[in-house]
């Protein structure tokens, strides 16, 4: 559970980069990492592919 805040806190829900999905990627890949982790990043993952989508839409319509 530590971990899992800790990871949340280092990369916020609010933290919208493209560049961030590469590491999320590799790191729910990763079978080292404990499945709670790779999972909370997955989760993650998927909020961050959509506010990406979100961003990319919206800028290109303006």
């Amino acid at each position: 559970m530590v971990l899992m805040l800790t990871a949340m806190r280092i990369v916020p829900k609010y933290a919208i980069d493209a560049g961030l999905i590469g590491a999320a990627e590799a790191l729910s890949r990763d079978e080292t990492v404990t499945s709670g982790i790779r999972r909370a990043v997955a989760n993650y993952l998927d909020d961050l592919r959509r506010a990406v989508d979100v961003r990319e839409r919206w800028l290109s319509a303006g």
